[in-house]
C-alpha cells in the first residue's frame, strides 16, 4: 500500500513527457530487436530509422539530416555540370561545323572567281583551244582526201605514208585511223589493222564499219574464234548484215563445222540471190556436211546459170570424188579443162579432195588427157592466135 502510494505520489509530480520516455526506453531495446530481424528489404530499413531517429536526441536527428542535404546537394551540382558541359560541347561542335561551312563556302567562291570568266568575255585559251582543233580537223581531212585517191589508184605504200605522217601529227583523228586499217588490210598487213580497228572501236564502239574491219582482219589471220565473236557482234546490231553472215559462216567453216556454217550462207543467199559464190559455198558446206544431193543440185544449177566459176567446177568434182563416183568426178573436170584450159585442172588432180578415186580408170585416163595437154579452151587457143598475128 504504501509502495502503491508512492507510485502515485510519483507520478503526480512527474511530468507526462518524462514519464512516455522513460516508457520508451524500456520498451525501445524489444522493438529494435524484432525490428533487426525482420526488416530484409530498402524500405523496410528506410522506415526503420525514420522511425528509429524519432527516439535519437534532436543533436542526432539534426546531424543525420544534415548529412542527407549535403549528399543530395553534391548529387544536384554534379548533375548540373554535367548539363552545362554536355551543352557545352554541343555549342561547339556546332559552332565548329558552322565555321567549316562558312569557310568551304568563301574558298569556293573564291576558286569560282579564280576560274570563272566574266559573264560577258570568253577566255582567250578556249578561243586558241578551237582555232587549233579546227585546223587540225581541216589538215585530217585534206590527208584523208590524197590518201583515199592513192588507196584507188592502188598505191598503198604511199597512202600509208601520208597517213602514218598524219597519225604522228594528230594521233586521236578517227578518220585517219579508219582509212589506215584499210591501207593495212590492202597491204596484207592484218595485226596492224587489227591494231588500228582496235583504237577506232575503242572510242566509236557503234562504228559497224571497224567492227566489219576487225572480224576480217581477224578471219585473214585465220583467227576463226575471235572473227566469229566480232560477226557475232555485226548481227546483234544488223541481223540482215551480208558481211556478217558471210564472215560468220567462213569462221564455221574454218572451224570445220558446215552444219554451224549452213544457216549464214542460206540467209546470204536469201538476202542477195545474185551472189553466185554465197550459192556455190552453201553448196560446198552440203557436201561437206555429206549431203551430195544437195549440193549437187545446186553445183549444177550454177552451171546451167553459167554463173559458175573455175571454183564451182573443182567443188562439184570433188563432191562426186567424195561419193566415189569416179566418173561424175572425170566428166566434171573434163569439162572444166575445156572451159578454162588445161592448167587449172592439172594443178586440181594433186588435191587430195580426189584421194577416194585416184586409182580408178576414170580418173587416171583423165589425168593422162590434162598432162598431155589435151583439152585446150577455146579461149586458149584465140589468144594464142592473137599473139602470133601481132608477131608477124
Amino acid at each position: 500500500m504504501p509502495e502503491e502510494r508512492a507510485h502515485d505520489i510519483y507520478k503526480k509530480d512527474t511530468p507526462p513527457r518524462l514519464v512516455r520516455r522513460k516508457r520508451r526506453r524500456r520498451t525501445a531495446p524489444d522493438k529494435s530487436a524484432a525490428a533487426s530481424g525482420t526488416e530484409r528489404t530498402l524500405g523496410r530499413q528506410v522506415s526503420h530509422r525514420v522511425h528509429h531517429s524519432r527516439h535519437h536526441s534532436p543533436r542526432e536527428s539534426s546531424g543525420v539530416g544534415a548529412g542527407h542535404l549535403l549528399w543530395i546537394g553534391l548529387v544536384l551540382v554534379g548533375m548540373a555540370y554535367a548539363s552545362v558541359l554536355g551543352i557545352t560541347m554541343l555549342n561547339r561542335k556546332e559552332a565548329a561545323a558552322a565555321d567549316v561551312t562558312a569557310g568551304g563556302g568563301r574558298q569556293a567562291e573564291l576558286r569560282q572567281k579564280q576560274v570563272s570568266p566574266p559573264p560577258d568575255e570568253e577566255p582567250p585559251r578556249e578561243q586558241e583551244l578551237v582555232e587549233d582543233a579546227v585546223r587540225k580537223w581541216k589538215e585530217a581531212s585534206k590527208v584523208v582526201e590524197v590518201a583515199t585517191g592513192l588507196l584507188e589508184e592502188g598505191r598503198l605504200e604511199d597512202a600509208a605514208d601520208r597517213l602514218e605522217a598524219a597519225m604522228r601529227a594528230d594521233g586521236a583523228n578517227l578518220d585517219i585511223k579508219e582509212l589506215l586499217a584499210r591501207v593495212y588490210m590492202g597491204q596484207k598487213r592484218y595485226r596492224k589493222a587489227e591494231e588500228m580497228v582496235f583504237e577506232v572501236l575503242q572510242a566509236d564502239p557503234d562504228n559497224m564499219e571497224a567492227r566489219e574491219r576487225l572480224a576480217e582482219a581477224l578471219l585473214a589471220r585465220r583467227k576463226s574464234a575471235a572473227a566469229l565473236a566480232a560477226a557475232k557482234w555485226i548481227l546483234e546490231s544488223d541481223p540482215y548484215s551480208l558481211r556478217g553472215h558471210d564472215i560468220a559462216a567462213a569462221a564455221f567453216m574454218m572451224m570445220d563445222k558446215p552444219g554451224w556454217a549452213i544457216p549464214h550462207l542460206r540467209k546470204l543467199v536469201n538476202l542477195d540471190r545474185d551472189n553466185a559464190a554465197a550459192r556455190n559455198r552453201l553448196a560446198e558446206a552440203y557436201s561437206r556436211l555429206g549431203e551430195y544431193d544437195r549440193a549437187e543440185k545446186i553445183f549444177s544449177e550454177l552451171l546451167r546459170m553459167e554463173q559458175g566459176d573455175p571454183l564451182t567446177y573443182f567443188n562439184l568434182a570433188a563432191c562426186h570424188a567424195r561419193e566415189g563416183d569416179a566418173a561424175g568426178t572425170a566428166d566434171v573436170l573434163g569439162r572444166a579443162a575445156r572451159k578454162f584450159g588445161t592448167r587449172f585442172v592439172r594443178s586440181w588432180i594433186r588435191s587430195e579432195e580426189f584421194d577416194r578415186v585416184r586409182e580408178s580408170s576414170e580418173f587416171k585416163e583423165l589425168v593422162g588427157l590434162v598432162q598431155g595437154g589435151a583439152g585446150e579452151s577455146q579461149q586458149s587457143e584465140s589468144q594464142d592466135k592473137s599473139s602470133a598475128a601481132d608477131g608477124g
